[in-house]
C-alpha cells in the first residue's frame, strides 16, 4: 500500500482502494471508487485534500459470536460525520480525520 501523496491520512492499494483510519471503530475502512459495492454504492472522491467522499460509507462486521458492528458515516472536508446508526461511541458526532496511516510497502 502507498500513502496518498496529497493526503497523509489516506492510503491506496494496488486495486484502487482508498483506506483511512476510523477513530470510532479503531480500524481502517476502505472504499473502492472504481467499483460498485455489494450494497450498490459507487463512491466519488469529490476532493482529496481535505477528503470529501459521496455517498455515505456503511461498514458492517462481526467478530465471532459478538453482535454485528455498524459504522455509517459521511466524509466531508476532512471530517467524519458519524450517523446515529453507528454502534460505536462516536455515533451522532463529527470528528476530524486523525493520524497518518503507516506506509506498509
Amino acid at each position: 500500500m502507498t500513502i496518498h501523496p496529497d493526503n497523509k491520512l489516506l492510503e491506496t492499494d494496488r486495486n484502487g482502494g482508498i483506506w483511512w483510519w476510523c477513530p470510532g471503530c479503531k480500524i481502517q475502512h476502505r472504499i473502492m471508487p472504481s467499483k460498485i459495492s455489494g450494497t450498490g454504492a459507487r463512491w466519488t472522491i469529490e476532493k482529496i485534500n481535505p477528503l470529501t467522499i459521496s455517498p455515505s460509507v456503511l461498514v458492517t462486521w462481526q467478530r465471532g459470536e459478538d453482535p454485528v458492528n455498524t459504522c455509517h458515516s459521511f466524509i466531508k472536508g476532512g471530517n467524519i460525520q458519524f450517523l446515529a446508526d453507528c454502534t460505536h461511541n462516536l455515533n451522532g458526532q463529527t470528528v476530524p480525520m486523525i493520524g497518518e496511516i503507516a506506509d506498509n510497502g
